[in-house]
């Protein structure tokens, strides 16, 4: 019997899977801040922000975003602090997740 985690994004991965469940909660913190009315400009999230805004330390959070930049999904718009913002091709991977259906990425 496998057992699945639901990810932010809402995708079903197999529990051993921690690493796509950090990534895709820091990929929907970052989206939802792009989406903002608030951030027209589409400012970047510090490494600070992100990390308060996911639950993780800022460690953790820069980490996890440097996986995701490096897979062309955010782009690093600041070196000190560090800071991050979805990229275009993050964006069109967030809107064509299907959802609800088990993921093995």
């Amino acid at each position: 019997m496998a057992f699945y985690h639901t990810t932010a994004l809402g995708r079903m991965v197999p529990a051993s899977e921690l690493g796509t469940v950090l990534e895709d909660l820091v990929l929907k913190v970052l989206h939802d801040f792009r989406m903002s009315p608030f951030n027209r400009s589409n400012a970047p999230l510090d490494e600070t922000g992100l990390a308060d805004a996911a639950n993780l330390s800022p460690q953790q959070a820069t980490a996890l975003a440097e996986s995701l930049a490096r897979k062309g999904l955010v782009e690093q718009a600041g070196t000190r602090p560090p800071a991050f913002r979805i990229s275009g091709s993050g964006v069109v991977f967030v809107m064509n997740l299907p959802q609800g259906i088990p993921s093995f990425s």
